[in-house]
């Protein structure tokens, strides 16, 4: 055979033809592999139980093609204690399998990311699926083999980032407070923002326009009160100005052209409850009014509709098109059972900033439930709201999601996103094909992410949890993940400008609107709760 050197055209050939048979090479060499192991596990008994794997990943599952390993744990159950053979094949929709992974492991299962990643692109340019077989060795030297896992890969992608915000699970759930940034496709973070660094100032809920974290805002109280408004490079901290008691910054969203930010300038109250399982809490929202923030213009206002003192108004959330904003509104009332809110929406033009009439989207309490969080998905044709025995306020154990169809007026209780435990804080991705929230489902206590992908005839998908790298991390985690927030791209903030735009002065929005609100020496509360 004639050897050639890297400047001989020959050899540029011959490696260039071998490139380009890489994949076809790579699939002999899997399915080469593959028979030799599987004449070892040629007499495995099959079995339809499901693999005791931790995350519990269901066997059916819709994933898109950008997103990290689903790396698990196998727990021993009585058939085995290990060793486990794992295959991920690559299966076309005719049956073909183009590619394929193993893994042999005594407990914790690595894909790789660079592997899974191959495997994920190939199974999505022909909606394929992966398909995992795992294998167990019992105690007498036999294998079984358990009923097979089937991941469906779609073509949807979903948005590249996640951001969220970590709380301490105790009694001062503000001791440490950070939000983090991930790259979805990997495990990857990016610390963003650390209250250790900022006097241990409480963090409340954060924001982005268009799931754009280049434009995010945040609300900080302590020594260092206000809102942090990030638009692309530039940073502003605002806060209402000394006089105004009853007006907050709290439950923000910004629209998503960038022009306002809506928010519930409301207070809590705490109220002694216990239920069955665990004592708790319950809080409910008062001085309920919806505010907007001009961004442009550093302005505050509002419209007599959104401050009108026989309700209470929280949670806004704007249209797909910003032409109508959408919050909950609940009747005043001395009587806690019947403290229940009601979605309705007001026509806004943006250009103008002039507001229409209040109108109802649906009404929960007929059925004995109360609406929170509403989020409008961009495609203009659905809400997807968490609903409550009573009150607005999301920190109860309680909590199932509803979708509200626009089109139709109708709503309707996706069992595939709900469980016994609460579900809390959700979004939608850019593309109205995904959804994350969050939900206490895995032990009734700390809130943990979870992603469902949302067809085109409007169902939703069994959910899976955020996929970790670190084995046994959800063993070992004692902090809840909170408002997760997709995103286009990468956040403009570092931790060290985060930490200087905090330390600076509030300025105060142009309040001309709410002058007839003020009054001198009142004391201003802190943004947000």
């Amino acid at each position: 055979m004639p050897t050639y050197t890297r400047n001989d055209s020959m050899w540029r050939k011959t490696m260039k033809a071998g490139l380009s048979l890489f994949p076809v090479f790579m699939l002999t060499v899997a399915s080469c592999t593959f028979s030799c192991k599987q004449n070892d596990m040629a007499t495995a008994m099959q079995t339809d139980i499901s693999a005791p794997v931790f995350p519990d990943y269901a066997d059916t599952l819709v994933l898109p093609p950008n997103i990290a390993p689903l790396d698990f744990r196998i727990r021993s159950d009585s058939f085995s204690d290990g060793p486990y053979h794992v295959w991920l094949y690559v299966q076309s929709p005719s049956g073909a399998l183009l590619d394929s992974l193993h893994v042999k492991t005594k407990r914790h299962v690595h894909f790789g990311t660079t592997a899974w990643q191959r495997c994920l692109q190939q199974a999505s340019q022909c909606e394929g699926s992966l398909l995992v077989d795992i294998y167990a060795k019992t105690d007498g030297n036999d294998w079984i083999k358990y009923a097979r896992k089937t991941w469906k890969i779609v073509s949807d992608s979903i948005d590249p980032y996640l951001v969220y915000r970590l709380s301490a699970h105790d009694e001062n759930p503000c001791r440490k407070l950070q939000v983090y940034e991930r790259s979805l496709s990997d495990f990857s973070e990016r610390l963003l923002m650390d209250n250790r660094f900022t006097d241990n100032n409480c963090m409340n809920c954060h924001a982005n326009s268009d799931n754009d974290s280049r434009k995010m805002m945040v609300h900080l109280r302590g020594e260092h009160a206000g809102t942090l408004v990030i638009d692309g490079e530039k940073t502003l901290k605002i806060a209402i100005p000394e006089g105004y008691p009853d007006l907050r910054l709290a439950y923000p969203s910004w629209s998503r052209d960038g022009k306002y930010i809506t928010f519930a300038s409301t207070r809590i109250q705490v109220h002694s409850h216990a239920n069955k399982s665990r004592t708790q809490d319950l809080v409910t929202d008062t001085l309920g009014k919806i505010l907007l923030y001009d961004v442009e213009r550093n302005r505050l206002f509002s419209c007599p509709e959104l401050m009108d003192e026989r309700y209470e108004f929280s949670f806004p959330a704007w249209g797909a098109d910003g032409k109508r904003l959408y919050f909950c509104r609940a009747e005043k009332t001395a009587r806690l059972k019947d403290f229940k809110y009601d979605l309705y929406s007001i026509d806004f033009d943006s250009r103008n900033a002039t507001f229409g009439a209040v109108k109802p989207v649906y009404g929960f309490k007929a059925s004995g439930l109360s609406v929170s969080m509403p989020q409008a998905d961009p495609n203009g044709r659905y809400i997807l709201a968490t609903t409550l025995l009573l009150g607005s306020f999301p920190s109860q154990n309680q909590g199932d999601l509803h979708l509200i169809d626009l089109w139709t007026g109708k709503a309707r209780h996706p069992s595939a996103l709900n469980s016994p435990d609460g579900e809390k804080y959700h979004h939608w991705s850019s593309n109205g094909r995904w959804v994350v929230f969050g939900s206490k489902r895995m032990n009734g206590g700390l809130s943990h992410i979870y992603i469902s992908h949302f067809d085109r005839r409007g169902r939703f998908s069994t959910p899976f949890i955020l996929p970790q790298h670190e084995d046994n991390f959800y063993l070992k985690n004692t902090r809840s993940y909170l408002f997760p927030t997709l995103s286009r791209n990468a956040s403009s903030l570092s931790l060290e400008s985060w930490e200087k735009a905090v330390k600076e002065p509030a300025q105060a929005p142009d309040m001309d609107y709410f002058k007839k609100l003020h009054r001198p020496g009142a004391r201003t509360p802190e943004a947000g709760h």
